[in-house]
C-alpha cells in the first residue's frame, strides 16, 4: 500500500484502496466510530445532523449499510473534506453509493474550499469498487452525479397559517391550511 492511500476493511469493502494526491491524502474511515469524521463535521461549515456519526450509526444499523466517509486529510492527517456514504446492495437496483439514502440533504463538506480532489477519490473509489455513485447535491470537479433536488429552508413558527404563507412557491405547500396538519403536545 503506497503513502497516503488506505485500504477499506470489511467484507463488502475489501480490497478497495484510495489514491494519493499531491499535498493531501484520501482517507476511507469510518464515519460511525473514527473521532476524526465527528471533530470534522463540527467544525466544517455545512455540517448538519445527516453528517452526524449517530444519524450514520442508525442508517447502518437499521438499514444494514456499510458506512464510509471518503475524505481528504491534510500533511497532518487532519480531516479538510469529505463525504459520508452507505453502499447500499438491492436485488433491484444493484450495488452503488450513496450521499445519504433517508437524508434531505447530506452535501460535501470542506473547510475553506479545501476539497479539491474529493471527486477524484470518488471516481477513484467507486471505480475500485466497481459501482455507482449518487450524491444529490454539486460536487466541485464532477457533472452532476445524481437527480437535481431542491433544498428548501422554511422558517418555523407557533402559527402554521403563517409557516406555510412564507414557504417558496416551489416548495409545494402553497394551498394547505393549517386543518391540513396535525398538531402534536402533551396528550
Amino acid at each position: 500500500m503506497s503513502p497516503g492511500s488506505i485500504t477499506v476493511t470489511g467484507d463488502a469493502l475489501s480490497g478497495c484502496s484510495a489514491p494519493a494526491l499531491d499535498d493531501v491524502s484520501v482517507q476511507l474511515l469510518d464515519p460511525c466510530v473514527d473521532q476524526r469524521w465527528a471533530a470534522f463535521v463540527e467544525r466544517a461549515p455545512g455540517g448538519s445532523i445527516f453528517h452526524h456519526p449517530r444519524w450514520l450509526a442508525l442508517l447502518a444499523r437499521q438499514y444494514r449499510y456499510k458506512m464510509l466517509a471518503c475524505c481528504i486529510a491534510d500533511r497532518d492527517a487532519r480531516l479538510c473534506a469529505g463525504l459520508p456514504l452507505a453502499l447500499i446492495s438491492s436485488p433491484l437496483t444493484g450495488r452503488r453509493l450513496a450521499a445519504l439514502p433517508f437524508s434531505d440533504v447530506c452535501t460535501p463538506l470542506s473547510e475553506d474550499g479545501r476539497d479539491r480532489g474529493l471527486a477524484q477519490a470518488l471516481g477513484g473509489l467507486c471505480e475500485s469498487m466497481r459501482v455507482g455513485l449518487r450524491v444529490h447535491s454539486p460536487l466541485v470537479g464532477a457533472p452532476r452525479v445524481g437527480a437535481p433536488y431542491h433544498h428548501h429552508l422554511v422558517k418555523l413558527e407557533p402559527d402554521v397559517e403563517a409557516v406555510v404563507d412564507g414557504a417558496p412557491a416551489q416548495a409545494g405547500v402553497r394551498g394547505l391550511r393549517a386543518r391540513d396538519h396535525v398538531e402534536l403536545g402533551d396528550q
